[in-house]
């Protein structure tokens, strides 16, 4: 009976201090975050996305420090993540509505499956926007290499070898 009580303090402890963590870290609750997410400019919303990569850095170290077990600090963790994501979109949505403010043009992320084709015309550390179209914008990840080689736009699906043999024969969407 009594390691069961041990037992029991110990996930209590590790909970208690998990829940420190967590409120000590979360990026919702940041006032930077959210004065960025309701009105920021460009600089305002790097530097909220940096700061919200930064507390979720430090809150799974403090767990990795808690030297807990996984079944205890998972919940906890899936929802300090889903946190951190959900500001990360809110604020990725406010930089691509800068950006399409300050270019005139629409904006839209990029679609997984399609190519797009056009000039990359702007970029920053979160997203390259190609011209698609006169008055559109794709938004890239700034990891991922974009083939910008011609100047003509357009989009189409991306058919791998069909494609290709398409293309060898003077073929295009």
């Amino acid at each position: 009976m009594a390691i069961d009580s041990a037992y029991d303090d110990d996930v209590s402890d590790v909970l208690e201090a998990m829940t420190d963590l967590f409120e000590a870290n979360t990026p919702t609750d940041n006032y930077f975050v959210q004065q960025a997410i309701q009105g920021g400019d460009r600089s305002d919303i790097m530097q909220a996305l940096s700061e919200i990569n930064q507390s979720e850095s430090q809150f799974k170290d403090g767990v990795a420090a808690l030297n807990a077990e996984p079944e205890e600090t998972q919940g906890l963790v899936q929802r300090f993540e889903q946190e951190a994501d959900a500001a990360r979109a809110a604020l990725e949505q406010r930089l691509q509505q800068e950006v399409a403010a300050e270019t005139g043009m629409a904006v839209f992320e990029a679609r997984e499956g399609l190519s797009y084709h056009g000039p990359i015309i702007q970029a920053d550390d979160r997203f390259q926007y190609q011209q698609v179209a006169p008055r559109t914008l794709i938004a890239h990840d700034a990891g991922n290499e974009i083939r910008a080689t011609d100047q003509s736009f357009g989009v189409g699906l991306d058919r791998g070898e069909d494609r290709q043999t398409g293309m060898e024969h003077g073929y295009s969407r």
